[in-house]
């Protein structure tokens, strides 16, 4: 009996997970796909810049739906990451790249802004880290992107968009390795710090690769940074610090607030503790 009642919880654990990565699998592909899509319609710079304005929808998208308080501080830490971000095109001129234009921005806006929506609902779907395996969840997710695109992938091979059979053992295994470090594992670790942090917290973060990058060119290839990109790390930095600082004061000022609640004496109740009482006990 008991064992059966295990096993019937946890099928239904897998059946919520599994409608958990139904429901975050379409925007998830979205995001990429519109993402990919956008590089061939606009210049590498303007799809740089405006991919990296979903700190901002992750952030807007965290307060209206999440309902995580609103500080000025974050703001300007959601600014200066975008600022900075932005300043690591400042040499970035693709000049044999694609002519820019608006649906191509149009199109990589819509991408930064489906990067906001299915960060913010792995958080709400997935309140606790605990709860939902997150592997489990993962392979769902792969699982049902393999189902819902594998017919697509038949009909462009067919059809002659994309056509399979020049494809080599050896490009297959650099997809599949590229697809296990540069998807998987990143994203399995992303999205933990959603879980643990906040979503716009998990986000800025990404924008440390900037300051990452800079350091690893200076030790690694002797390539010193020129003053834009340096200014970039700067302001990502305080960007991230600044995010941080806000929400180490909101989480300091909350539990501040749980401290300062009193239970009060039921007059009705006779065996209810006075406050007197709870005074002399401390």
């Amino acid at each position: 009996g008991g064992g059966g009642g295990a096993e019937a919880a946890a099928a239904r654990t897998k059946v919520e997970i599994a409608r958990i990565s139904l429901i975050i699998c379409p925007l998830w592909f979205l995001a990429n796909w519109t993402y990919n899509l956008s590089l061939a319609m606009t210049s590498v710079t303007s799809s740089t810049v405006i991919s990296n304005t979903a700190t901002l929808w992750v952030f807007l998208l965290s307060v209206c739906v999440l309902g995580e308080r609103f500080h000025w501080l974050k703001l300007a830490g959601v600014a200066a990451c975008v600022l900075g971000n932005a300043l690591t095109t400042v040499h970035d001129t693709d000049k044999n790249g694609p002519a820019e234009t608006a649906w191509g921005d149009i199109v990589c806006t819509f991408s930064a802004f489906m990067y906001g929506v299915y960060t913010v609902n792995i958080r709400r779907l997935i309140p606790d880290e605990a709860a939902v395996p997150l592997p489990l969840f993962f392979g769902f997710l792969g699982l049902i992107n393999m189902i819902m695109l594998a017919p697509i992938v038949v009909i462009l091979h067919y059809t002659g968009q994309e056509n399979l059979s020049t494809l080599s053992g050896e490009t297959f295994a650099l997809i599949c390795a590229k697809g296990l470090i540069d998807n998987v594992i990143s994203d399995y670790l992303w999205a933990l710090s959603v879980l643990l942090t906040t979503p716009t917290v998990a986000t800025i973060g990404l924008s440390l690769t900037i300051p990452l990058a800079i350091l690893s060119d200076l030790m690694l290839h002797n390539i010193f940074p020129t003053m834009s990109s340096t200014a970039a790390a700067v302001f990502v930095i305080i960007g991230f610090m600044t995010i941080n600082l806000a929400s180490n004061e909101q989480a300091a000022e909350l539990a501040n607030n749980n401290n300062n609640i009193v239970a009060m004496r039921d007059v009705n109740d006779p065996a209810s503790p006075s406050l007197l009482e709870e005074e002399h006990r401390l």
